[in-house]
């Protein structure tokens, strides 16, 4: 597996010394990027998050043969600045989030070099966790597809087992969790609350949300979010579309989402835009970044 990492937050100060130890804990297989923060401000504005985003959006864009289909992508971000919260929530759960703890400490060149340093070893740190987590999650998004709740469009299917679910996978697996024991142990949770059953005469078993809408998977029948030439969609519906905590997946995955054996009507959110009423004929189909085809 590939990786691709952004890193958020790091003084310009600080970013050449960064960059040139890089590739030291990078490797040769792992491509980065940075956004710097102004010197002393440390504060985290919207350009920061549309930085990555446009990034990532760019690298998928011009993946036409599906080149970056064995490459995750993720952002370590320095979380003691001012608005970082907000900076990891816009991303999420596209792309995953590693914070680390660290703040500018140096007064002159002796001092800087060493808060540097102090740096770098959070880093690479965060490096070390997700090369060894990514490619765990990758295997439950691809080989588990059919049955995993993790690409489920968290603005579609009601649940706050779903959202509680994502945040904490992303949260254990920053900290160094064993990212197998993180989705074990959230999928027993999320399936407290959420079953895996079959409805009526479905053959399929499938996901029901708080709502009673069905999350039906597609089984070979797929045909995903797409990006439609007269409609014009933000960077981040792309990005979304193609990764899940920064986990690619197969992009014509989605749902078939029904209630009952009448036609689906309901208020929905599609992709970036603001909920409306829906019907379906009789489904609507439903991809993992909320695209929704009637």
């Amino acid at each position: 597996m590939r990786f691709e990492f952004g890193f958020a937050g790091i003084p310009r100060e600080y970013i050449d010394t960064v960059y040139r130890n890089t590739k030291s804990f990078c490797g040769e297989d792992v491509a980065y990027v940075a956004e710097t923060v102004k010197p002393i401000a440390n504060y985290y504005r919207t350009k920061h998050a549309k930085f990555f985003i446009d990034h990532f959006e760019n690298r998928l864009a011009s993946d036409h043969h599906n080149a970056l289909s064995d490459t995750a992508f993720a952002v370590i971000y320095v979380s003691t600045h001012i608005e970082a919260q907000d900076f990891a929530r816009r991303l999420f759960p596209a792309l995953i989030t590693v914070p680390v703890e660290w703040t500018a400490s140096g007064h002159n060149a002796t001092t800087r070099g060493q808060s540097a340093q102090e740096l770098i070893v959070l880093l690479r740190s965060a490096v070390l966790k997700l090369r060894v987590s990514l490619p765990v999650l990758k295997k439950e998004l691809t080989e588990q597809v059919n049955r995993t709740p993790w690409l489920l469009p968290h603005l579609n299917f009601h649940s706050t087992a779903l959202q509680r679910n994502l945040e904490s996978i992303q949260a254990r697996i920053g900290y160094g969790d064993a990212a197998s024991g993180v989705l074990g142990e959230a999928k027993r949770d999320f399936l407290l609350n959420h079953p895996f059953q079959r409805v009526g005469d479905k053959v399929r078993a499938c996901f029901v949300d708080d709502k009673g809408v069905e999350f039906h998977t597609p089984g070979r029948d797929r045909h995903g979010f797409a990006r439609p030439g007269r409609e014009k969609h933000p960077p981040m519906c792309l990005v979304a579309g193609r990764r899940r905590l920064g986990t690619p997946y197969d992009r014509a995955f989605h749902y078939d989402c029904a209630r009952g054996s009448g036609r689906l009507r309901g208020e929905f959110v599609s992709c970036h835009v603001a909920p409306s009423q829906l019907e379906g004929d009789p489904h609507l189909n439903i991809a993992p970044n909320n695209f929704v085809r009637t």
